[in-house]
Parts: C-alpha cells; sequence; structure tokens
C-alpha cells in the first residue's frame, strides 16, 4: 500500500473541492491506475514495486467546462487545452482558432519509486517467521496553478466618447502538455469581451484621455515565442 499525499497550499485561486491522481509506470510512461476523489489530502494505492510517475490536478476531468483533457493514457501525450469556441462578431481566418477563457487548472508530476521492505514476523516466537510489505508514504504532490492572467489597457483620446469595448488576441499558447511541463507550441485565439474604464484625466484644452482596462485567462504564450510584441 503506497500513499500519496497531496498539499494544495500553493494554489491560492480557489478553494479545492475534489481532485484526480494518477499513476503511471515510469518504463512506458502508460497509466496503471487513476484515482478521482472528494477528499484532497492524499490517497492509497496497491502498487508493485518497481518506479512510477504521479501526478494530480484539481477536480475531475468531466468537472471541467472549460478545459479539454487528451492524451491521459499515456504521459507523453498526455494534454490540457482551451475548449473551443465561436463568435458573432469576430470572424476568424483560415486555421485561426477561437478558444474560450480556461478555469483555473493546479497540476503537479513527481517520480514514485515504491520498494517492498519485508518484516519479519515470529522470529522470537515458536511461531513459524512471516513476512508482510509496510505501508508507505512514498511522495507528496503540491500542485501549482499553471492558468496565466493576461491583463490589457488600451489608451484612448476622447474617452468621454466611449461606450464599449470587444477585441481578440491572437498568438496564446494552446494549453499544456503535462508529460514534459511545457506549454503549447500551437497558438490559439482569445476574445477580449469585457472591458471598464480605469483611469480618466483632463487635458487643458478640455479633451478627455484615459484607459479602458480587461483580464482574461489563458495558457500564456507558446514555447518558442520570439518575445515580439507583433506576434500577437
Amino acid at each position: 500500500t503506497v500513499r500519496i499525499d497531496v498539499d494544495w497550499s500553493e494554489f491560492k485561486e480557489e478553494k479545492v473541492s475534489g481532485m484526480s491522481v494518477s499513476v503511471f509506470s515510469a518504463t512506458d510512461s502508460t497509466r496503471q491506475v487513476q484515482y478521482t476523489t472528494e477528499t484532497t489530502d492524499g490517497v492509497e494505492f496497491n502498487l508493485l514495486p518497481k518506479d512510477y510517475i504521479a501526478f494530480v490536478h484539481n477536480q475531475s476531468v468531466a468537472e471541467f467546462g472549460t478545459i479539454a483533457f487528451s492524451g491521459m493514457d499515456k504521459l507523453s501525450t498526455a494534454r490540457v487545452f482551451p475548449e473551443r469556441c465561436s463568435s458573432e462578431w469576430y470572424k476568424p481566418m483560415e486555421n485561426e482558432t477561437l478558444v474560450s477563457n480556461p478555469e483555473w487548472l493546479a497540476f503537479d508530476k513527481k517520480d514514485l519509486l515504491t520498494t517492498q521492505n519485508v518484516i519479519k514476523e515470529g522470529e522470537n516466537s515458536n511461531e513459524p517467521s512471516k513476512t508482510r510489505s509496510s505501508d508507505t508514504s512514498a511522495v507528496t504532490l503540491t500542485p501549482k496553478n499553471i492558468v496565466h492572467v493576461l491583463h490589457a489597457t488600451i489608451h484612448i483620446k476622447g474617452i468621454n466618447n466611449y461606450r464599449a469595448g470587444r477585441a481578440s488576441i491572437t498568438g496564446m499558447a494552446d494549453g499544456y502538455h503535462l508529460g514534459n511541463g511545457e506549454y503549447s507550441t500551437q497558438q490559439v485565439t482569445h476574445l477580449m469581451e469585457s472591458w471598464e474604464i480605469g483611469k480618466k484625466y483632463n487635458n487643458n484644452d478640455g479633451t478627455q484621455e484615459g484607459t479602458i482596462i480587461s483580464a482574461i485567462n489563458c495558457f500564456g504564450l507558446p514555447m518558442e515565442h520570439n518575445g515580439n510584441a507583433e506576434a500577437n
């Protein structure tokens, strides 16, 4: 019996009400067992003595509405990505993908080595000697949030004329690869449809200037991003 403890102290974005823990074979990365539970402090597995890789994320796969999962039976293909969406006003270009803003997702992955600790019983008695395997607390997983918040500020002259805003931002990462801990190189477009006025001030000539601000959840910038603003 192997216990995997989970410490949620570094995930502060929301209160955790359940989790999914998976254990993969370290040799071929295929999933050996998965456990989804409302308990959040740890789970116990019955495992043979060998090398494994354990990972955990908040909630069950079915509970997410704006995040999709794929390739979860093998660690090398396990991936999370934002759900696709459509728009009544934004017309995507060919091969451009519109996505929803993802919910909070916390994740951690660690190597798990299980060994058989043999305890001999009855050595100092007249009874025959017996052996059994001891219970082991093998690893503690500490999930961290892997979803980013993108903040946008637009400076406007004549902000007194502002009524509403809507925008899109291209070149954002299409999810996260759980196996290697990297954000996707594939790119998607997010819509930013909720804006509010940030600052207002009057110029000497009587005109008004100010800002509008917005924020969305996303998986951040794709791997191999060159850092140029023109890429988004």
